[in-house]
């Protein structure tokens, strides 16, 4: 089992010619049966460009975690998070720049033909954003927000039910869809 369950996910996507960047919230909990308070925590990554990693407390400040022994470390295999304190309860943000034209292992979120696609399942999640990705490991999504071009992807599609959509105000040539999907995936 791991060291703290995943509650609840937030993502937020914004697809881009050439780069899509993900911005993930992780509600994350203490597996009191495994671990104590300040117990690391284990995300698994692959070909993922860390951008920032966050620690947001209860009362909603966010605190930047530098690469280290006190904040996180990386591997080819994921990132291991260090300076999460002794909350058992807390959040944390991170935003990765992943590049899904090149991604010819069709898993994570890839680009075929002329549209955008992911498969999740078995391990492409890692292939997204960093996240414990493990079967025993269930969240709901509470907020997938999906930005795009309208001419480039006309279409934007995700789990659940479909709560808010539009154009972009900083740029009209661009919309969104926001999805919330209320079974933990």
């Amino acid at each position: 089992q791991p060291n703290y369950w995943i509650k609840e996910v937030q993502l937020d996507v914004r697809i881009f010619d050439g780069e899509t960047k993900v911005e993930a919230v992780l509600s994350c909990e203490l597996n009191t049966s495994v671990a104590s308070p300040g117990a690391e925590l284990v995300l698994d990554g692959e070909d993922l460009k860390l951008e920032v990693v966050e620690l947001i407390s209860a009362d909603g400040s966010a605190k930047a975690l530098v690469e280290g022994k006190d904040g996180y470390e990386l591997s080819s295999e994921g990132m291991v998070v260090r300076g999460v304190g002794s909350n058992a309860t807390f959040k944390l943000r991170t935003r990765v720049a992943i590049e899904p034209e090149k991604n010819t292992q069709l898993s994570g979120l890839y680009f075929s033909g002329c549209m955008y696609c992911t498969q999740m399942e078995a391990e492409g999640f890692r292939r997204f954003t960093y996240f414990p990705d493990r079967p025993d490991v269930m969240a709901k999504y509470t907020s997938v927000r999906i930005e795009a071009d309208k001419k480039q992807c006309p279409v934007l599609l995700g789990n659940g039910n479909e709560i808010d959509q539009g154009t972009c105000t900083d740029d009209p040539s661009r919309h969104f869809a926001v999805f919330q999907d209320p079974f933990a995936k």
